[in-house]
């Protein structure tokens, strides 16, 4: 008789451990998906969004830095003639296209857009470009920055070429200098470091990251839209003015050498004019 109750006692302890033991594999598993996705979004980006980049660089990038990354040959004036991007950090290639820089819009003249590439797609194209091209290095974060700091900052070291409100202009060596309006500051800190496209770099010898951070503040909160002049003119940095006012020196110069060459009209005196002057000689009245 007492063995069938027993038999049931252990039967149930069994069925309470069974229902235990799930309930407890299913809490670990609710636990365990959400950290396995972040651990998957922190290991790289998904699927998506390389696929995307991969598209991107293709259509917009491949015809002139190669679809390997290892550049384009040919002349210096042919601006789909692109350099290497394998290897580069990643900060300069975000930089340039952040700014618009890059991708060409215009094969002829090489100029960007600022509006080609969204936010979205710029990512999407840097995170291939990483996976697949091993840019180096990390995006700049940038802090806070002190404005006034920063325009002392920037008129000792970038106005000489960008011009004093940012306009860009021509550099003493006849580069075209990309004027600053509208950049927003993690592009501002990525050029200082790594010196897009003919720009000098800035080490933290030479500009701490704070000091950095205060220069892009300068520039996101100041240079917004342009200087101008009375007569509508755009400020203009020093080196454009030094080719505006040689210019002007030899126009001048050429108007009064036209003006010498001209025609020499002979003045004549009193005794010319009068009428014994007109007579042959021995002609007498």
């Amino acid at each position: 008789m007492d063995a069938e109750p027993r038999s049931r006692r252990r039967s149930s302890r069994q069925s309470r451990a069974l229902g235990g033991w799930l309930l407890v594999t299913a809490l670990l598993v609710a636990v365990a998906a959400p950290w396995e996705a972040s651990a998957g979004e922190a290991d790289g980006p998904s699927t998506s969004t390389l696929a995307e980049g991969a598209e991107l660089y293709a259509a917009s990038c491949a015809a002139c830095h190669g679809a390997r990354g290892e550049g384009v040959a040919g002349p210096d004036d042919d601006v789909t003639a692109g350099p290497p991007v394998a290897n580069l950090d990643v900060a300069l290639v975000d930089a340039v296209l952040r700014t618009g820089r890059m991708p060409i819009v215009d094969r002829e003249a090489g100029v960007g857009s600022p509006e080609r590439f969204d936010d979205d797609e710029r990512e999407a194209t840097i995170a291939w470009m990483r996976d697949r091209l091993d840019l180096e290095g990390e995006i700049p974060e940038v802090g806070d920055g002190d404005v006034a700091d920063g325009h002392l900052l920037y008129t000792q070291n970038c106005a000489s070429c960008h011009g004093s409100g940012g306009a860009g202009g021509v550099s003493g060596d006849g580069t075209i200098v990309r004027g600053l309006r509208h950049t927003d500051p993690v592009a501002t800190v990525a050029a200082i470091r790594t010196g897009p496209i003919g720009m000098p770099t800035f080490d933290e010898a030479v500009l701490s990251d704070e000091d950095a951070a205060d220069v892009a503040a300068y520039v996101e909160a100041h240079l917004t839209e342009p200087e101008t002049t009375v007569i509508g003119l755009a400020e203009l940095g020093r080196p454009t003015v030094l080719l505006l006012v040689a210019g002007m020196a030899l126009l001048t110069l050429g108007v009064l050498a036209l003006v010498g060459a001209g025609p020499r009209v002979r003045h004549l005196d009193d005794r010319e004019l009068s009428p014994e002057s007109s007579r042959a000689p021995g002609q007498t009245r």
